[in-house]
């Protein structure tokens, strides 16, 4: 399994708080199956793109701490090239306005999964 982290910083609060409920409602209907309810946001992934995206990512956690503006997401898939094809699509999008700003992508093999039950 391979993740990608990618950290935002500047986010006006406010900003952010749509930005996050937007993000649930896209990975929840990505995740299901369900199609992408709205337009396509500038900036934003295409509707063959969140196709992609469905097929390939299998899981999502995104962080956030709204006082400061800071967020994180991690997107999980099985395979190094999966993580690659998502890594240039995201790094093809931009945050909204006042959405922060990118301040560091990273990609990572899992090399430990443990939950506690």
């Amino acid at each position: 399994m391979y993740a990608r982290l990618v950290r935002f910083e500047g986010a006006e609060p406010g900003i952010l708080e749509r930005e996050l409920k937007e993000m649930r409602s896209q990975i929840q209907a990505g995740m299901s199956g369900e199609p992408v309810e709205g337009e396509e946001q500038p900036g934003g992934p295409s509707r063959d793109q969140m196709e992609t995206m469905r097929r390939l990512i299998k899981q999502v956690l995104v962080l956030a701490d709204r006082d400061k503006g800071s967020s994180a997401m991690i997107v999980f898939t099985d395979t190094e090239d999966e993580i690659r094809t998502l890594d240039e699509m995201f790094n093809a999008m931009s945050p909204g306005e006042g959405g922060g700003q990118r301040q560091s992508v990273d990609i990572y093999e899992v090399a430990i999964d443990e939950r506690s039950g």
